[in-house]
């Protein structure tokens, strides 16, 4: 199957039924006429994440699971790109996001789910107690109901159909400081992507995730570490223009009446001269109403992009306009107003901590101004680089050719897309069993 067909079947509004040569048999029933379930005879087919040997051998403990669930049938390539959408409006309108503007972010408008979020979130304080709240829920194993079919590769590279628009950009132009703008009005644009209204679904250790952008772009990513959960992303633009590669991890966290998702991330973008940009920080996520008021998505920190080659940084502050002081807190700004700079360092400490540009203490020259909104538009000295309604994310396909490891293949989310959230949870419990059992036999081997 060639990604120019995948394209053009986009392009008609219609993807046709085609599979890939080497698991073609695995998106069809082995026996029985049941066309979601793989077998009712064998516990698993055989690229089954469970599968650990040639005998098929599976520990007790996870077979009560695997005699309960059948394996499902894999997906084709309709619905595997089903879920993939290009038009903001699109993408605000299936994950029943709407723009906040006096909030300041995203209002979340799905109302059935948001009251099962709640008592989901009430039974969990009811078994963790106090403790629950300004916890750190990074390793909580959470039911898969509240679950998108996606898992956090999948997501990572979806950031891609907007960054490679602008890395390409910056690779065609010959002007450094110009490719600096262009990567940092990139880390602005893609923050919409990020946001969801269901969580993804946590990675195995040594998953991995391929897709390639209409540009071109191809994008491999990998569950590098169980705990703490961290994934890592390599792409080459298209006619290898530039090369990006880094790491993403996300850190929940509760705090009383909100949720913070705290992002640790560090990214490289290299360009065929050997010009290279890194991002050091990007913002974290805000998420208010968990248990009363309007669902809410808060973007809050800083994009942090330097330059080693031109000895330059660029910061842009999100959520700025709050100013406390010792009584009360002034609001200047919007919410999603973002405020930036691009300077050139004194070389002396950088404030982290910073919140907004008159906290910077390390400014020997500024270069460059920027304005905007994350949710809006992004300028940088009065010209326009960003506009949400003008530039559309690059449409994104499944990898023709992934390895048996893509997570197109896990038992868990196969079932959650096909809507049998029963068999979803069953395979779930099976999957992180396996994880506790092979984490179990690393840390016995480092003993050694």
């Amino acid at each position: 199957v060639s990604t120019q067909s995948t394209w053009d079947c986009i392009k008609q509004g219609a993807m046709k039924k085609v599979v890939l040569p080497f698991f073609a048999e695995g998106t069809k029933p082995l026996d029985g006429c049941d066309p979601k379930v793989y077998s009712l005879k064998v516990p698993f087919h055989p690229l089954s994440f469970l599968r650990i040997n040639n005998a098929n051998t599976v520990p007790e403990e996870e077979k009560k699971f695997l005699s309960k669930y059948p394996p499902p049938t894999y997906m084709d390539e309709a619905l595997l790109h089903c879920k993939l959408l290009d038009k903001k409006e699109e993408i605000f309108k299936a994950s029943s996001l709407e723009l906040d503007k006096d909030g300041g972010g995203m209002r979340m408008v799905d109302t059935e789910l948001i009251t099962k979020q709640r008592g989901l979130f009430t039974e969990m304080i009811a078994k963790i107690g106090k403790s629950f709240f300004n916890s750190n829920i990074q390793g909580l194993s959470l039911p898969i109901r509240i679950m998108e079919p996606r898992t956090d590769l999948e997501r990572m590279a979806e950031l891609y159909r907007i960054l490679s628009y602008y890395y390409t950009k910056a690779a065609n132009h010959p002007d450094k400081l110009e490719r600096l703008k262009l990567v940092q009005t990139a880390s602005i644009a893609a923050c919409y992507l990020m946001l969801r209204k269901q969580k993804s679904i946590n990675p195995i250790l040594g998953e991995t995730f391929q897709a390639t952008l209409a540009d071109g772009t191809e994008i491999a990513c990998e569950q590098i570490s169980h705990h703490p959960p961290i994934s890592y992303v390599y792409a080459v633009g298209p006619s290898k223009c530039y090369t990006s590669y880094g790491y993403f991890e996300y850190v929940p966290n509760f705090k009383g009446t909100y949720i913070l998702i705290q992002t640790k991330s560090k990214s490289f973008v290299r360009f065929k001269d050997g010009h290279n940009i890194v991002t050091t920080s990007r913002p974290d996520v805000k998420i208010t109403g968990l248990l009363m008021g309007e669902r809410r998505a808060i973007l809050k920190g800083m994009v942090n992009t330097e330059d080693k080659t031109l000895k330059l940084r660029a910061i842009s502050f999100f959520d700025f306009g709050e100013k406390k002081g010792l009584i009360s807190s002034e609001k200047t700004v919007p919410k999603h107003w973002v405020e930036g700079i691009i300077y050139v360092p004194t070389g002396a400490h950088f404030n982290s901590e910073a919140k907004r540009i008159t906290d910077l203490d390390d400014v020997k020259k500024e270069m460059c101004r920027l304005k905007g909104s994350w949710l809006e538009k992004v300028e940088i000295n009065s010209v326009n680089y960003w506009d949400i309604d003008k530039i559309a994310p690059i449409k994104m396909a499944f990898s023709n050719t992934p390895i048996p490891s893509d997570s197109r293949f896990r038992e868990d989310l196969v079932w959650l897309r096909k809507g049998d959230v029963d068999s979803a949870d069953g395979w779930k419990d099976a999957l992180e069993i396996r994880q506790r059992r092979d984490l179990k036999l690393r840390e016995a081997c480092q003993k050694k």
